[in-house]
C-alpha cells in the first residue's frame, strides 16, 4: 500500500541523537548547563525533535536521568530550583516513575541497576511541542465534530475524538500548574498515564487523514500526529 508523504515522515524516526539539529540542541544543552551550575546533572537517554517540516518549531523533548552531582538526594528545595530554571528556558519538566535500568546516550550504564535514591527519570519538554499539539488538536477536533460519521455516531471516529480529548485535557491540566511543586508529581504521573493509555492513536495517521478533506486539513492532522509521537516519550 502506498504511503502519503505525511505517513512516510511519521514512519521516519523523530528521535535524534546529540549533534543533530545544532541550534535546537543548543537550547536544551544550555538548560543542562544551568542545572550543572546548581550541582544537578542530567544524563540524556533519548530525545525527539518536532521539526519545522512537521509543522513544529524545532522544539525538543528529552528523557533521561536527573541526579545530584555529589550523590545527595534531590530535595524539594532543589526541585523548586530545577523547575525555576526550566521555566526560564520555556521548558516543562515531567517526572517519570521508572525503577529499572536505562540506557544513556545509546549505551548501557556501566553497572545496570535500579535507579538509586538520588536519581530520578524526568522528561524535559520545550513548550513549543505542546503548543503545536494544542493548536493542531483544536483544528482537527473541530473537523472531526463536523464529519458525517460523527453525526452518525460511528464508534471509530467517536473513539478517536475521545482519545484526543483525554490527551488534550491532560496537557492543559499539566500546563496550568506545571511549575508548582505541590501538584507537580501528581500531574506528571497523570499525564504520563494518559499518554500510555491513549497515545497509540498517533501511530494510525492514515485513519486520521481519511477524515480530513483537502491538503490544509490533512496537514493539520499530520502535524497533530507528529507532535503526538514526540510526546509519546512522556510514557515510553
Amino acid at each position: 500500500m502506498n504511503q502519503t508523504k505525511e505517513e512516510q515522515r511519521a514512519v521516519e524516526t523523530t528521535s535524534s541523537k546529540q549533534g543533530d539539529n545544532t541550534m535546537t540542541r543548543r537550547r536544551m544543552e544550555n538548560l543542562y548547563k544551568d542545572l550543572e551550575a546548581i550541582g544537578i546533572s542530567f544524563h540524556e537517554c533519548e530525545c525527539s525533535i518536532m521539526n519545522k517540516y512537521q509543522g513544529g518549531h524545532d522544539d525538543v523533548i528529552s528523557v533521561g536521568i536527573l541526579k545530584d552531582s555529589c550523590g545527595a538526594i534531590i530535595t524539594d528545595a532543589r526541585l523548586k530550583k530545577i523547575l525555576a530554571i526550566a521555566k526560564k528556558k520555556k521548558t516543562y519538566v515531567l517526572i517519570r516513575p521508572e525503577k529499572g535500568e536505562l540506557q544513556v546516550n545509546g549505551s548501557r550504564r556501566k553497572t545496570p541497576a535500579p535507579l538509586t535514591a538520588n536519581e530520578m527519570v524526568v522528561c524535559f519538554i520545550q513548550v513549543g511541542v505542546m503548543d503545536t499539539f494544542k493548536g493542531a488538536y483544536a483544528k482537527v477536533d473541530a473537523i472531526l465534530k463536523q464529519h458525517f460519521l460523527h453525526f452518525q455516531e460511528d464508534v471509530e471516529i467517536l473513539d478517536l475524538e475521545t482519545a484526543l480529548n483525554i490527551l488534550f485535557a491532560g496537557i492543559r491540566e499539566f500546563e496550568f500548574l506545571a511549575y508548582d511543586l505541590v501538584v507537580w508529581r501528581t500531574h506528571s504521573l497523570t499525564l504520563s498515564r494518559s499518554f500510555k493509555g491513549y497515545s497509540s492513536v498517533f501511530t494510525r495517521m492514515r485513519e486520521m487523514l481519511d477524515y480530513m478533506n483537502g491538503e490544509a486539513e490533512k496537514k493539520q492532522a499530520a502535524t497533530l500526529c507528529f507532535a503526538g509521537q514526540c510526546l509519546r516519550l512522556i510514557s515510553e
